[in-house]
């Protein structure tokens, strides 16, 4: 399994001895676009390119993540069998014309999965309703290139809200719903657990110092695991504490 992201400060890692690495980035020189008016992470728009920026830095994407894919074939003397790719937008529609490049390079089993997530699904929906900072132009492009009129170009899709099926058949009315499925959000619990960390041990490691006194009493704590989106994660949080504070008054 690899895998290629965008970033604007991280930098590809280095092999060692014992371990080739198995990702790669994506190296921008602006923050990641989002699909959203703001995010916590950056406030650079799709909305904010122009047409020769949007175009360009799809074939940069398609034309990088196919090097990475070539070099990675050689090292292991196979081709790949699956390309996943993530968010139904730039992403979705690189990743099909990547399976049609490679497919007609003679890689015929390669196939093609999406993981829709939320966040192109509302740009598309606002632009549908005529937001006025969503003018119509995303989802037209994306329907016109196809990535989802059917299963040649996208053999299936996950989405992680169960309500996000309707919504994509909404946008792409011709990609059969059989092929949509919902994947439970969730974290691995064997894998994501405590290995013999305590509050008493293990706190005062992760504490400034001038905050050390007025966390002292500090008996328990609560791990968020992901990204603190507040518009999209508190009410989870919320919810969790209606939860625990039922038997843990003292979190």
């Amino acid at each position: 399994c690899y895998s290629i992201y965008p970033s604007k400060m991280q930098e590809d890692p280095v092999a060692e001895p014992d371990y080739d690495p198995t990702f790669k980035i994506f190296k921008l020189n602006h923050d990641i676009p989002i699909c959203e008016s703001v995010s916590p992470n950056s406030s650079y728009r799709w909305h904010s390119m122009n047409d020769q920026e949007f175009t360009a830095y799809r074939k940069r994407l398609e034309e990088e993540v196919c090097a990475f894919m070539d070099e990675i074939e050689e090292r292991e003397g196979k081709k790949f069998d699956y390309l996943i790719s993530h968010h139904a937008f730039t992403n979705a529609m690189t990743g099909a014309q990547i399976l049609e490049r490679r497919q007609a390079d003679g890689n015929k089993k390669l196939r093609h999965f999406n993981f829709v997530h939320g966040t192109a699904l509302k740009m598309y929906i606002k632009e549908k309703d005529k937001d006025p900072e969503y003018p119509m132009r995303f989802l037209k492009i994306t329907q016109d290139h196809g990535v989802f009129n059917g299963r040649e170009k996208t053999s299936g899709i996950w989405v992680n809200s169960r309500d996000y099926i309707d919504k994509f058949i909404d946008c792409f009315p011709t990609y059969p719903r059989s092929h949509a499925v919902y994947s439970q959000i969730g974290v691995n619990q064997k894998t994501f657990c405590p290995k013999g960390s305590t509050v008493e041990k293990d706190l005062a490691k992760h504490v400034r110092d001038e905050d050390k006194a007025k966390l002292a009493g500090v008996k328990k704590v609560v791990t968020f695991v992901g990204k603190f989106a507040d518009w999209k994660r508190l009410d989870a949080v919320l919810y969790a504490a209606a939860e625990y504070e039922k038997s843990h008054p003292d979190v």
